[in-house]
C-alpha cells in the first residue's frame, strides 16, 4: 500500500496498518514508517517532532535500528536547522506575526549537508589516526 506494488498506492491506509502495527505489536519496523510518513508528510500531517518521537520509539523498541535511526536522526537535526535559519517571521498588515515558508532549495540540499558532515568526520578520524601513528 505504501510503495504501491501489487496494489494501489494508498499513504493513508498504510499509516493505519503502521499504526496498529505499532500499536499492538511494537513493530520497530512499523514505528519507522509512520516516522518517515510524518516527516514526509505522505498520508499523515506534516510533523517533525512526532517524526522524531517515533524514530526514538524504533530504537527503544530494538536495538538492531540504532544506526539506521541514528543517520536518520542527523539528517533530521539538520532539517530542522535549515528550516529555522531560513524561516522568518513578518508582520502583515493588522499587524499579526506570521512564518513565512522555508526555502525550499535548502531543504532538498540536506543530503550535501549530511556528506559534508561525513566527510568532516572522516577527516578528524584520520587526522586522530595519523597523529598517534607518528607517536610511536
Amino acid at each position: 500500500m505504501f510503495s504501491g506494488h501489487g496494489t494501489e498506492q494508498n499513504y493513508e491506509l498504510a499509516a493505519s496498518h503502521y499504526k496498529t502495527a505499532s500499536d499492538q505489536s511494537q513493530n520497530p519496523q512499523a514505528m519507522f514508517n509512520l516516522a518517515y510518513m510524518h516527516e514526509k508528510g505522505l498520508g499523515l500531517k506534516r510533523d517533525i517532532h512526532l517524526a522524531k518521537r517515533f524514530y526514538d520509539l524504533a530504537v527503544e523498541t530494538n536495538a538492531d535500528a540504532y544506526l539506521p535511526v541514528a543517520i536518520v536522526l542527523i539528517k533530521l537535526h539538520l532539517q530542522m536547522f535549515i528550516e529555522k535559519l531560513f524561516t522568518f517571521e513578518s508582520e502583515n498588515q493588522a499587524g499579526e506575526k506570521i512564518n513565512n515558508p522555508p526555502i525550499e532549495d535548502a531543504e532538498s540540499l540536506w543530503d550535501l549537508y549530511l556528506m559534508a558532515a561525513l566527510l568532516g568526520l572522516i577527516g578528524a578520524l584520520y587526522t586522530i589516526r595519523r597523529h598517534r601513528a607518528m607517536a610511536f
